[in-house]
């Protein structure tokens, strides 16, 4: 039953999943305007949705085990393809003027994808506990209040990836200090420039 309950968790906060809604929170906090941010969250799924169909097809070849690029070996791929696409999400927001917000996360995630790809090279760092910590935290930032309870789903997600044995417990640790961290980098420095 724990078993089945660590695959759902695992699912539910696959980082292409939790990535759909952050351009309309990103947005939204930026303008409160409601409908310009869901503008903004549906341009931005297709960008996400190209990562999503890229891995499911690298997985039907066989090029990836499975949906979470779980083998260290194969993530140098999954960054170049998703720092690719983050480029030409960047160039889009360029031409069609978008969000600040929306360039700053983009940054992020430029930043995050060259640094994660840099400790991939000694340890498997847990893509789902650093993108849901990233996520949370971010989150909590700008929203403050009853939001800081969402990092509560840090442990549980970190968890259930050790407990389906994607992660062990350090790799699962190495991606919640790193998606908190690379955060706190982006934010405060955003914070410090303006």
């Amino acid at each position: 039953m724990l078993f089945l309950l660590a695959q759902v968790i695992s699912l539910l906060t696959n980082p292409i999943i939790i990535a759909f809604p952050l351009p309309f929170l990103l947005v939204y906090h930026e303008t409160r305007d409601v409908g310009y941010a869901l503008m903004w969250m549906l341009f931005s799924m297709l960008f996400i949705m190209m990562v999503g169909f890229f891995v499911l097809y690298e997985v039907k070849r066989n090029v990836f085990s499975d949906i979470d690029v779980s083998k260290r070996e194969q993530r140098p791929l999954f960054f170049v393809f998703v720092t690719f696409i983050s480029i030409l999400y960047l160039l889009s927001l360029y031409v069609l003027n978008g969000p600040t917000a929306l360039f700053i996360a983009v940054g992020g995630i430029l930043g995050s994808a060259i640094v994660l790809g840099l400790v991939n090279q000694r340890i498997k760092a847990s893509l789902h506990v650093a993108s849901i910590s990233a996520f949370f935290t971010t989150l909590s930032l700008l929203y403050g209040g009853f939001s800081l309870l969402w990092l509560a789903m840090i442990p549980v997600v970190a968890w259930s990836r050790v407990k389906i044995k994607r992660h062990t417990v350090s790799e699962a640790v190495v991606g919640c200090v790193m998606g908190i961290m690379l955060t706190l980098i982006v934010y405060f420095g955003v914070e410090m420039w303006r």
